[in-house]
């Protein structure tokens, strides 16, 4: 399980169902990811989202501006 937790705002879930339904893509997210500043890779990514993985502070943050600009949250 992820160390890291969102904010009681978490846009994780719909980026989750977002993935799912291809409204967005992981390497979407990705490039938006290291376009912030992002250092992991898109499988480190990839397992995070998927709950099997575990992100740097630096990431998490990163990954929660991209979420809110890719779903415009």
């Amino acid at each position: 399980m992820p160390s890291h937790h969102f904010s009681r705002n978490d846009p994780l879930p719909r980026l989750r169902s977002a993935l799912r339904s291809g409204e967005v893509s992981l390497q979407d997210v990705w490039i938006a990811c290291v376009g912030l500043g992002g250092e992991a890779d898109a499988f480190t990514l990839d397992a995070y989202l998927h709950g099997v993985g575990t992100l740097s502070p630096l990431d998490h943050l990163v990954l929660e501006c991209a979420c809110r600009d890719a779903l415009d949250v």
